[in-house]
Order: structure tokens, then C-alpha cells, then sequence
């Protein structure tokens, strides 16, 4: 049995850990990445203090070397522990990302067919968002929403959404309103 099936979570979730998703949070790391981090720095923390102390009572710049040697060995570690840490939480959030935005293309091609039947589009802004949205755009769902014609739009300085492409007409080609 799995450790995640031995401690009583659902099956899906030792799924996920087998395939490399150790966590369901909503950071990009685990706990052992964390952990990991933190051996790392207190391991190369320790290391610096050992120099620190070596180093102090030492006259001789051959026997400073040797300790200085051991110090940017310590400075290195830590380092590589930084970027191993976030180069793991990069790979997780763009892995994330793709997940997120296969979810809102499937969204995007209902919103082209449901727009291409509309003679006059419309545009939505939310507020606090600082792009403009198509009728159907997901990312408007469940929000306050204030529609606008193409010249209202011009007046009120937006950009279009990433997801619904709202300078874009179902064909995909640029339209005067976004240009």
C-alpha cells in the first residue's frame, strides 16, 4: 500500500503523489521541499560558523585560505539549494499554468461560436480588473460586471483578455474595436 492510502486519504491523492505531485496545496512546494531548503541553509550556516571561528585565531594566510576554501563551499551550498528550490517551484506553477489555461481555451472556443451569432459586441470590465472580456468570458463569472461598446472601451484605457481574445473576431482576426 501506498503511504498516502496507509494514512487515510482519498486514492486520487496518492495518484497525484506517485506522479510527482507530493502536496494539493496552494504553494508551489511540499513540505519536504521546505525541509530540504531549510538542511541546506542551516547546513551552510553551520558551515560559515565553523570558518568564522577556524579562521579567527589564524595569523597564517596559508591556514585563512584552507577556512576561507571552506566558507565559499558553505556560501555555494546555500546557493544551490536556492535555486534548486525555486527552479522546483517554477516547474510546478508553469505546470499549473497549462492546466489552468487548457481549462479556459475549452472555455474560449464556446465563447467564439457563442459570439460570432452577435452582431454588436459587447465588452465587459469588472471591477478592479484592468482587462476587458467578451459576453461569455470565464473570468468574468460571478463578478460585477459593466458592458461597453467599442467606444466606450477606447475611453476606458483596458486591454484585452489573454483567454477570450476580445480584439478578435471568431476567425481570429484582429477587429476595429481592438485595434
Amino acid at each position: 500500500m501506498s503511504a498516502g492510502i496507509r494514512r487515510g486519504t482519498s486514492g486520487r491523492t496518492a495518484t497525484r503523489a506517485a506522479r510527482g505531485h507530493p502536496h494539493e496545496g496552494r504553494e508551489p512546494w511540499g513540505r519536504r521541499d521546505v525541509v530540504l531548503l531549510a538542511l541546506l541553509a542551516g547546513t551552510s550556516i553551520a558551515g560559515l560558523v565553523v570558518t568564522w571561528v577556524g579562521i579567527s585565531g589564524t595569523v597564517s594566510l596559508a591556514r585563512q585560505a584552507r577556512w576561507l576554501g571552506l566558507g565559499i563551499g558553505s556560501d555555494i551550498l546555500a546557493g544551490l539549494g536556492m535555486v534548486a528550490w525555486l527552479a522546483t517551484g517554477l516547474a510546478r506553477v508553469a505546470r499549473l499554468r497549462a492546466q489552468v489555461t487548457a481549462v479556459l481555451e475549452t472555455g474560449r472556443t464556446k465563447i467564439s461560436e457563442d459570439q460570432s451569432a452577435s452582431p454588436v459586441p459587447e465588452f465587459g470590465i469588472a471591477t478592479g480588473m484592468r482587462r476587458h472580456h467578451r459576453a461569455g468570458c470565464t473570468l468574468l463569472a460571478g463578478k460585477s460586471v459593466r458592458w461597453l461598446d467599442a467606444e466606450a472601451l477606447s475611453v476606458a484605457g483596458t486591454l484585452p483578455c489573454g483567454i477570450c481574445r476580445p480584439d478578435h473576431n471568431a476567425r481570429g482576426e484582429r477587429s476595429e474595436a481592438g485595434a
